[in-house]
């Protein structure tokens, strides 16, 4: 899962017995103790024009990287991502190593980090991502002054292919979004075989999921095993509201390696059974046939932006370690044969139902509104996907299946009345008129 241009495989700026990375970016070395302490009073090189003060003057080409290895940071670079080498590292020095060359293996930059790369940029609309006051913005992870490394950003990769995005809040536990296109589906198997990303854990530097293999309690990640009913009879009846529910659902994926990659704990939530199989599941089957009608360019080819999120609790927690988020959200934006911009978006409770209502279609606008509640500010979309226009006009196949029965992937076991109006937003100089 990478988010990184390729770093050298060999050669360092530092002596072989100071290799051994594993990195963090920041914004500048002052953010992180640790790294300002490498350096003289806490005072980084100036290089006029790369870097003043402190301060990167070219953000998208050099980088900050406090060097961390074993949960301890060693040193600091200031790296030139294109040139793909050093502009410099500094440590300090406090004794001679041990003799001899370290039997350890060449590493590159580890995968989960603090800013995104062209690797993940393709899965947001125009490489523009997610807004989040205080969390992520302008593409960069803010730095939590009391947990440094709360937030990660993931570049999920399943054999050997990025298969979407995920933002994970390692204090909760859970995803804060999943970022992915929807380019239409195949029905596949469910396998139901759940990942870990190992580098949450320092597992062997991985740069890919891996199976649970049962292990854990995992530090900063979610376990199969924190999804599992307690032994405990007082605690069974508690259990069996929640199951694994998907950000990336599996019934949106091209093809079955990717139904396979949406298995990953790291786009997981604690979803109340009720709602997971009921009013959510029947409007991400809704939201598919509408994207399916709605979002196909002038040479029929399908393609949909598409951010599903997860607003966390205050302290409600499955098996006393993965937060049970309060609501969850989705959003998604298109462009459409006439070159009008397409959006819908969704949230729900996270709670118990029975024969829930339907979680009616509404504009960007009213979900940024709904997210103040949980969040200083929310932008999902760059401001070509607009989020002021409540222009209501009728979709495509608008909400057609409103009371199917859905299956696992969104077979529709019977049709109800066509014709319902949804509130979604269609931008263009021109008003059309969709059917």
């Amino acid at each position: 899962m990478s988010f990184l241009p390729p770093r050298p495989e060999e050669g360092d700026v530092l002596p072989a017995s100071k290799t051994c990375l594993r990195k963090c970016w920041v914004g500048k070395f002052s953010e992180v103790k640790e790294c300002s302490d490498f350096f003289l009073e806490g005072t980084t090189p100036n290089l006029p024009g790369i870097l003043v003060d402190g301060t990167v003057q070219d953000p998208n080409r050099y980088k900050l990287i406090c060097q961390k290895y074993k949960n301890s940071y060693r040193f600091a670079t200031l790296y030139d991502t294109t040139n793909k080498i050093p502009v410099f590292s500094a440590y300090t020095f406090t004794g001679p190593p041990p003799k001899g060359r370290p039997n350890q293996p060449w590493m590159i930059e580890p995968q989960v980090v603090n800013s995104f790369d062209p690797n993940c940029r393709d899965f947001f609309l125009n490489g523009t991502t997610p807004n989040i006051t205080n969390i992520f913005v302008g593409g960069r992870v803010q730095i939590q002054n009391q947990n440094p490394d709360r937030y990660k950003l993931i570049c999920q990769k399943y054999n050997n292919k990025y298969r979407f995005a995920t933002l994970y809040d390692t204090t909760n536990k859970i995803p804060v979004f999943s970022a992915y296109t929807y380019t239409g589906y195949i029905k596949g198997k469910k396998r139901n075989k759940w990942k870990i990303e190992p580098q949450l854990n320092n597992i062997n530097d991985n740069s890919k999921m891996i199976l649970d293999d049962g292990g854990g309690p995992y530090p900063n990640q979610a376990g199969n095993n924190d999804y599992k009913e307690e032994k405990k009879k007082e605690e069974e009846k508690e259990k069996e509201k929640f199951n694994r529910g998907h950000l990336f659902p599996f019934s949106y994926a091209i093809d079955q390696e990717t139904k396979d990659s949406t298995f990953t704990l790291t786009n997981i939530v604690p979803q109340v059974v009720t709602f997971n199989g009921g009013s959510w599941e029947d409007m991400e089957c809704d939201v598919r046939n509408n994207i399916e009608n709605n979002c196909k360019d002038d040479k029929n080819i399908i393609k949909a932006y598409v951010v599903t999120g997860a607003a966390p609790s205050e302290s409600n927690k499955l098996n006393n370690r993965v937060n049970i988020p309060k609501l969850l959200w989705t959003a998604y934006c298109c462009n459409n044969s006439q070159g009008q911009w397409v959006a819908e978006a969704h949230w729900g409770v996270n709670k118990e139902e029975k024969n829930g209502p339907p979680l009616v279609s509404k504009t960007l606008a009213k979900l940024y509104e709904k997210l103040s509640e949980h969040y200083p500010g929310v932008q999902v979309f760059p401001d070509e996907c607009s989020a002021d226009n409540p222009t209501a006009l009728r979709l495509v196949g608008g909400d057609v299946h409103d009371h199917c029965v859905y299956d696992d992937e969104c077979v529709c076991s019977s049709v109800g009345i066509k014709g319902h109006y949804l509130p979604v937003v269609l931008f263009s100089v021109l008003v059309m008129r969709m059917l």
